[in-house]
């Protein structure tokens, strides 16, 4: 065979096992920014139960949540994982602040789960004010693009819920 296609087929496999696996070579060189964390270094509630022999989860850790279909294209939602996470931790919070509200899917979760006396702000970036928005030269732009796309709602999920909630 020729040395020219046998080097563009070495190529190519290369260009496919990286694309396949760039999140492993990516984090093989360079080193994640974030530290993981196991969720029971964060909190005490989300230790398992002591009254089993099986690591179930304590009750501590039940929550009242809902779920949106995607495709009704609610856009900027935190993942149910992540949203699960911030419930637990809203259920002993006194206050509770979001900086940045998109769908209002996090505040209503934060609101529905947090006892009675919790106050809860939440600013949001009103879609009126998009074209004002500009970033430092220590901003990523993708962060940019991220709060324009997310700031399309003046009605949020919560909007209709007897809930208690302050918009700033």
């Amino acid at each position: 065979m020729n040395n020219y296609i046998i080097a563009g087929l070495i190529f190519f496999n290369l260009l496919l096992i990286y694309y396949y696996n760039k999140r492993i070579i990516k984090n093989f060189f360079f080193k994640k920014k974030i530290k993981s964390v196991d969720l029971v270094d964060v909190n005490e509630i989300f230790l398992p139960s002591e009254n089993s022999k099986f690591k179930f989860p304590k009750e501590d850790v039940v929550t009242t949540g809902f779920f949106i279909n995607p495709s009704f294209g609610v856009v900027g939602m935190t993942t149910d994982y992540e949203a699960w996470i911030l419930s637990c931790l809203a259920k002993s919070a006194k206050n509770i602040f979001e900086f940045g509200t998109c769908s209002g899917k996090t505040t209503a979760l934060f609101a529905l789960n947090s006892p009675l006396e919790t106050k809860i702000y939440s600013i949001i970036l009103n879609p009126t004010d998009i074209s004002n928005l500009s970033y430092g030269n220590r901003d990523i732009k993708v962060a940019l693009n991220n709060a324009k796309k997310e700031s399309i709602y003046d009605q949020f999920i919560f909007t209709n819920m007897s809930i208690k909630i302050k918009l700033t």
